[in-house]
């Protein structure tokens, strides 16, 4: 287990692995963000492949097998949850985390996950593009429906980005 604390320059290390990875995968962008997030995560890891899953533990929205080159996402999510799943299997892969078969509660790396999730979240919205979105919407409902995630990552996006003031 890792004992370090998730901080600022890990975010930010996280938040950079998100922005190379979109980089290499422009082709697969709409407008600096993975509208198509199966083509962006097939782009991200090449020779992986995104599929849904029928049968999945209770509380596990996703997996990733390094071995099948293949991410498994739980197939009765809805969209915006199963993106993000997606997005944070592909984090898990990008930062090279150790990756276990299936999580066993109470006994996940939360450091880990978290670091997951900063990938995650500036992968499907990267701050820049919302920040350029920012100047014709500032409804982070519209966005979130726009960038096709819910409206607490959308929340905490804007957040990240400082824009949370400048709407309420």
């Amino acid at each position: 287990m890792h004992e370090r604390r998730l901080d600022k320059p890990r975010v930010a290390f996280c938040r950079s692995m998100a922005r190379k990875t979109l980089a290499r995968c422009a082709s697969a962008l709409s407008d600096g963000w993975p509208a198509d997030i199966t083509a962006a995560a097939e782009c991200a890891l090449p020779g992986f492949v995104v599929c849904d899953l029928d049968i999945l533990p209770r509380g596990v929205s996703a997996i990733v097998d390094i071995e099948d080159r293949s991410i498994g996402v739980n197939a009765v999510l809805p969209e915006p949850r199963k993106r993000f799943s997606i997005a944070h299997e592909i984090g898990h892969v990008v930062l090279d985390h150790p990756l276990y078969v299936f999580p066993i509660e109470g006994r996940q790396d939360q450091i880990l996950e978290r670091e997951a999730n900063a990938f995650a979240a500036e992968f499907l919205v990267p701050i820049a593009v919302l920040k350029q979105a920012f100047r014709v919407c500032r409804d982070y409902e519209a966005l979130a429906k726009k960038f096709m995630v819910d409206r607490d990552v959308m929340y905490y996006r804007f957040r990240d980005a400082g824009l949370l003031r400048q709407v309420w």
